[in-house]
């Protein structure tokens, strides 16, 4: 079985934007905008961006997205679009 990897994450909500930790960042930096990466509304990541969050434009899966969610939108749960590359064999054994 080939290694499936990561080709893109959308942010479904259309009005709200999300920002990914930067590889390497923790939650505690999530005020600043340096450390992170903007996914505006209804807008796809893209290669430049998986790079800078996850250290690859194609990353392995499994992946670990940290999201930061700006306080005014109390989000407790953010759903991700997430398109990855695979046969249904590879996901089903």
């Amino acid at each position: 079985m080939d290694q499936q990897h990561l080709e893109t994450i959308s942010n479904p909500f259309p009005l709200t934007s999300i920002y990914f930790l930067k590889r390497g960042q923790t939650t505690s930096t999530c005020p600043d905008t340096g450390a992170l990466v903007h996914v505006g509304p209804g807008a796809t990541m893209t290669q430049t961006e998986n790079q800078e969050v996850f250290g690859s434009a194609f990353p392995s899966l499994p992946i670990k997205p940290v999201v930061c969610a700006p306080a005014s939108s109390k989000l407790r749960i953010v759903p991700l679009n997430m398109v990855y590359d695979g046969t249904a064999e590879d996901f089903l054994g």
